[in-house]
């Protein structure tokens, strides 16, 4: 979500990227957290991370002569601790994952927000829409043996393709920006059922909203 969407966005930017990559082809590979839209923690001082990489990397700005404040920054945004906060599966103490007095690493303080117990409860959450997106996988053959078709690949601002193996296709929009734009019309005219999206109803007009994804299936 920090990387590739917006925590403004948060539900919005994991299901879309959700969209992107469960329907398409291959095995998906859900990182832990990812199935409820857990995001970034942004630890402010180096002791606090525990990656060697992480170390290495600060000792190596270091040498290159960057302040300590800047290469923070860096490591806010890139070190590969940030996404490896313990799974948040409810709102009590260290978010669940352990009674102990001391998680094995630092917890995201927004575990009381974000969590299993209360996607759990919540049909239209993160962790829901993986599933309904799973059950899909399993459910329509064309999504396992469909040929790939990259639509519109000049368009920096939206994903979109179709998989086809001849009975069905299903076709894919994601809006990857934090602004309304153009509906693709031309490519849905003839595209079938609308079949999920990751807004409580289906694109009104010829807009995608922010962040939304929407699949069609024919």
């Amino acid at each position: 979500i920090n990387r590739f969407g917006s925590v403004k966005y948060r539900t919005e930017s994991a299901k879309v990227i959700a969209n992107s990559y469960m329907l398409q082809c291959g095995t998906p590979f859900i990182y832990q957290g990812q199935e409820i839209g857990m995001t970034n923690i942004k630890l402010p001082e180096l002791d606090m991370y525990v990656d060697v990489a992480t170390f290495n990397t600060y000792d190596i700005c270091k040498k290159l002569g960057f302040p300590h404040k800047s290469i923070m920054k860096r490591l806010m945004r890139a070190s590969r601790d940030n996404a490896r906060t313990p799974v948040q599966w409810t709102s009590g103490k260290n978010a669940g994952f352990t009674t102990a007095d001391t998680p094995w690493f630092s917890i995201n303080e927004n575990y009381t927000a974000i969590n299993v117990a209360a996607q759990e409860k919540d049909p239209g959450s993160v962790l829901n829409y993986y599933r309904h997106l799973t059950g899909l996988r399993k459910r329509e053959q064309v999504i396992l043996d469909g040929v790939y078709e990259e639509i519109l690949a000049e368009r920096e601002d939206l994903l979109a393709y179709a998989r086809d193996n001849g009975e069905n296709r299903l076709t894919v929009a994601a809006n990857f920006t934090s602004q309304t734009i153009p509906f693709p019309t031309e490519i849905f005219a003839d595209a079938g059922n609308y079949e999920i999206g990751n807004y409580a109803d289906a694109p009104s007009g010829n807009v995608l909203r922010p962040f939304e994804a929407v699949m069609y299936l024919k």
